[in-house]
């Protein structure tokens, strides 16, 4: 009859890979749209788990005797993976903004609508930037960069190795004040051409005051808004690309402060 026993020692080690794995796809971007059933995400940790875990050196894990320092593992596997998540999103987060600034700039701040992924009202222009950015992003395969991540992981920080550091905090902090870099990067092209057209027609009332330029400004800066948009389609598709080439960089110096 075959022994189907498996040590609790393995089963310990298998359980905080799965957790760390787990996290990173529960937190990082593409893989948490609620389009992935919770199902679909944990078969696909699990997938994973089982395809790293015979090639993990574990040897040097020592196993916690009580439950609480177990607990305190776990937590800290899971942990990898939501700072991880933090610091990709933030780039789409980065995105939107420059979508919010493009939104005020053309006066649609008031239209709104709901972002089915976070269940939150986002505006029009912030939705297409976020969904050309998704797009960009599976196009150039970027969500294999979270699968590579999460099997790097484990050269840098074994298991129960997770620590806090001043050079943790400090990479977190520069991601997170890129967020305006990128938001700026985003809408510069149609920002400045709405800024250069609101100083063109303030010139022009100055030259025309007979001209009221409070009711052609909006009908103006939508056009030219609109206009800049597709124009610049292609250069915001550059500026997706250089972001996400460059974020691969960003997750592996975070993880190697790890």
């Amino acid at each position: 009859m075959p022994n189907f026993f498996i040590p609790l020692d393995l089963s310990i080690r298998f359980t905080l890979v799965f957790l760390r794995i787990a996290g990173i796809v529960v937190f990082v971007p593409f893989y948490n749209h609620r389009a992935f059933p919770n199902v679909i995400k944990i078969a696909l940790s699990i997938v994973i788990t089982f395809t790293v875990f015979p090639v993990l050196n574990l040897h040097d894990f020592v196993t916690p005797l009580d439950a609480i320092s177990l607990v305190l593992v776990a937590v800290r596997e899971v942990f990898i993976g939501f700072v991880i998540g933090f610091a990709a999103q933030l780039v789409f987060t980065g995105i939107q903004f420059g979508g919010e600034l493009v939104t005020i700039q053309m006066g649609f701040s008031m239209a709104t609508i709901l972002d089915p992924n976070h269940q939150e009202q986002i505006t029009i222009i912030s939705q297409i930037y976020n969904f050309l950015a998704l797009i960009i992003f599976i196009s150039i395969k970027g969500h294999y960069v979270f699968l590579i991540a999460a099997v790097n992981t484990f050269k840098f920080v074994p298991i129960g190795g997770f620590g806090y550091s001043e050079d943790l905090a400090g990479q977190i902090i520069r991601l997170f004040s890129e967020l305006f870099v990128v938001g700026f990067y985003v809408a510069a092209p149609v920002f400045v051409a709405l800024f250069m057209t609101t100083i063109a027609l303030a010139l022009i009332s100055r030259a025309i005051p007979q001209l009221n330029v409070f009711i052609i400004l909006p009908l103006v800066q939508v056009l030219v808004g609109t206009v800049m948009i597709i124009a610049s389609v292609r250069v915001t598709v550059v500026t997706f690309e250089f972001l996400f080439d460059g974020l691969g960089k960003d997750l592996h110096a975070l993880i190697t402060t790890m």
